[in-house]
């Protein structure tokens, strides 16, 4: 070959692999397969597609998953992202050995991982309403670590099982609606092509929607000396295992179960993930909130309460406060549900939540 095509051919496979790395991405066609020949690697490529934003976790069976330049296996690696690293991914792409890829940014560095090397946690692009569905087809069916096929199999479900779907989300490549839910404290997804939505269960869809925008830091303070973690968002689902007073938690999503008039968070405990109720915990913190300090004083000591949490679901630790007291607030979140502001301060050596809408700013503040 001469020195000129030599020159000519690199130029060309270094315009292909630009185009392949940058400009597909762009296209959003939700579930159309456009084959896309790969000259460098040997593969034939579905669109790339952006429909889905996704959080996920590397769980790999190795310990860690590359970061590839490229959506394959030829191509080289970038660096190693270890189990437990949580990732955004901003598109995904099928490769022609059935593969499914994921576009990610990770220690400054932008490349591809192979998504069935993560668990999903949550799509940006779906539904956040909650119902509950029967499977139908045990055959077909399996828990999966994310929204489609491609993903490992965490749970095999047997016929006539009951799960409780708290998100729905499309898969990009088949089209299918996949559900959130959790089983014997194992999150994972569902394919809804397999199961019956239960008619017979209601939801009040104002009410009933999960609520991803506050993280709420809380402490286990029940009455029985514990709570149950369970695998639905209802006294209904079957125990997990119990979690004792004093127990710590991360709460990373919330419902309010109109139903039962309990408000419960998904939380992960030991190594098992499922839903508690937050009636009967203490909210330390809400990771989503004004850390502001200022001074408010009580407008209506009638219907002003420290509470454990920011809302009216959560235990009464102070009835009455008298009417002029100045508080001081040190945090001020939105509470998911009704959209009021609580405070939280500490009124006679006792730390908790106050609704802010029966005070006022106190002068100077």
């Amino acid at each position: 070959m001469k020195k000129g095509n030599v020159t000519k051919f690199t130029a060309f496979t270094a315009a292909l692999a630009a185009v392949m790395l940058f400009a597909v991405p762009v296209m959003a066609d939700n579930y159309t397969t456009t084959p896309i020949n790969d000259y460098l690697n040997g593969y034939t490529y579905s669109a790339v597609h952006t429909n889905n934003l996704m959080d996920v976790v590397v769980q790999s069976s190795y310990g860690y998953c590359p970061l590839k330049s490229g959506a394959g296996y030829n191509y080289g690696d970038i660096t190693t992202i270890g189990n437990g690293t949580t990732l955004y991914i901003t598109a995904v792409s099928q490769s022609g050995d059935g593969i499914v890829w994921g576009y990610t940014s990770y220690g400054g560095y932008a490349g591809w991982i192979q998504i069935n090397q993560t668990r999903v946690i949550s799509v940006e692009n779906s539904s956040r309403a909650v119902y509950d569905v029967t499977v139908s087809v045990p055959q077909y069916i399996s828990l999966k670590a994310g929204p489609g096929a491609e993903y490992p199999e965490l749970y095999k479900p047997y016929n006539g099982q009951v799960f409780c779907i708290t998100q729905t989300c499309t898969n990009s490549f088949d089209g299918r609606p996949w559900g959130l839910t959790s089983v014997n404290g194992i999150t994972g997804w569902v394919s809804l092509n397999w199961t019956v939505r239960n008619s017979s269960v209601t939801y009040n869809q104002s009410r009933d929607t999960v609520f991803y925008n506050n993280v709420y830091y809380t402490c286990v303070s029940s009455s029985d000396g514990f709570l149950n973690m369970r695998t639905g968002p209802s006294v209904s689902c079957p125990v997990i295992t119990p979690m004792y007073n004093g127990t710590y938690m991360t709460v990373t999503a919330a419902v309010d179960n109109s139903r039962e008039d309990l408000t419960w968070g998904l939380t992960t405990y030991n190594g098992m993930t499922g839903w508690v109720t937050m009636n009967n915990s203490t909210v330390t913190g809400v990771e989503n909130a004004s850390t502001a300090a200022y001074y408010v004083s009580v407008q209506n000591s009638a219907n002003l309460k420290l509470r454990t949490g920011p809302g009216t679901e959560y235990a009464l630790l102070i009835d009455y406060v008298p009417q002029g007291t100045n508080l001081y607030i040190t945090e001020t979140v939105i509470n998911s549900f009704d959209g009021r502001p609580w405070g939280k301060t500490t009124i006679y050596g006792t730390q908790g939540w106050v609704s802010l809408n029966w005070t006022y700013r106190a002068p100077g503040n």
